[in-house]
């Protein structure tokens, strides 16, 4: 793969030599190779097996990544990043990024219904999702922008709200990203619930959250699943815990592990068999770590040493 890489990335110092020495090589050659790939394609065809010769210059996605990581000027930084999210997407599934259950913030409708207009007016997100005493009982997703002209001429009851609702739109929380993001343009969907194999509701994920994952933090509006970062003037990062593993890595460019845990809290405990207490520090692949705050049952703040890139690249 060296040779082709190098090949791809300097074409014009590498294609001139190499054409003096190639060209003879395939003229002489040519008979031989020709004579072996019959009797190959003969072999495995009674198998059901036929050459495919339209794929001989495709390159896989190994490759890719590799001329996109050491692609220099031809490709902008920021494109490059982008492609190689666009890759790692792949990988990630709804579960890696969603909102979990206890974060999801909506309207309930059992509430006082004197204080909906005042809930309305504060509620952070464009989206809500409305249910009935628990989030279990979902009615459907309001947007807000469709109860924006009602505010000041009708009053806002529990009625109104479920007169203006969407359906609600379940998902697997199993589902690959970019399937589940041509789904939501199928759709034509922002935000769903994501569901275990049992049909309970263990998140939230929105269109907005998948297309991050591939150009990054695009807008300055709060978000339900919005997890904080801080460098630190020592060389260490305080990471929200609840953060998914496959996020920090994409943002870090750390090579923790996802196959264990989704969030980085979920990380910790597996690896230690049990919640830890703030101040308990430990190591992962060479991450050092030092949980900083916990709350409940989940680690809410870690401090976290990147190896040295010397000892990582060994």
């Amino acid at each position: 793969m060296a040779p082709k890489t190098l090949a791809a990335l300097k074409p014009e110092r590498v294609a001139l030599p190499a054409a003096f020495l190639l060209w003879p090589l395939l003229r002489v050659a040519y008979p031989f190779v020709w004579s072996i790939n019959l009797l190959a394609n003969l072999v495995l065809r009674p198998f059901g097996i036929h050459n495919n010769t339209s794929n001989d210059n495709d390159i896989s996605q190994d490759e890719l990544r590799t001329l996109l990581e050491h692609g220099g000027s031809l490709i902008p930084q920021s494109h490059r990043k982008m492609f190689l999210n666009i890759l790692a997407l792949e990988e990630a599934r709804v579960e890696d990024i969603m909102v979990p259950r206890n974060e999801i913030v909506g309207i309930d409708l059992d509430g006082d219904p004197a204080e909906l207009p005042a809930k309305l007016a504060k509620f952070p997100f464009g989206r809500a999702v409305v249910y009935r005493d628990s989030i279990d009982q979902v009615e459907g997703i309001l947007n807000l922008r469709d109860v924006v002209d009602v505010r000041t001429e009708t009053a806002i009851t529990p009625a109104l709200i479920v007169s203006r609702l969407r359906k609600p739109y379940f998902i697997p929380e199993g589902a690959r990203l970019p399937q589940q993001l041509s789904e939501f343009q199928r759709q034509r969907r922002r935000l769903a619930l994501v569901v275990n194999e049992y049909g309970e509701i263990v998140g939230l994920v929105t269109l907005a959250d998948i297309l991050e994952e591939i150009v990054g933090e695009f807008t300055s509006e709060p978000k339900q699943n919005s997890r904080r970062i801080e460098h630190q003037a020592d060389g260490s990062i305080l990471v929200d815990g609840r953060i998914a593993v496959h996020s920090l890595n994409r943002r870090l460019d750390f090579d923790l592990p996802t196959e264990d845990a989704n969030t980085l809290s979920g990380l910790i405990v597996n690896h230690l068999e049990s919640l830890p207490a703030a101040g308990t520090e430990l190591s992962i692949d060479g991450y050092r770590m030092r949980v900083e705050h916990v709350e409940g049952n989940v680690v809410k703040r870690v401090r976290v040493q990147p190896p040295d890139p010397d000892h990582h690249d060994l």
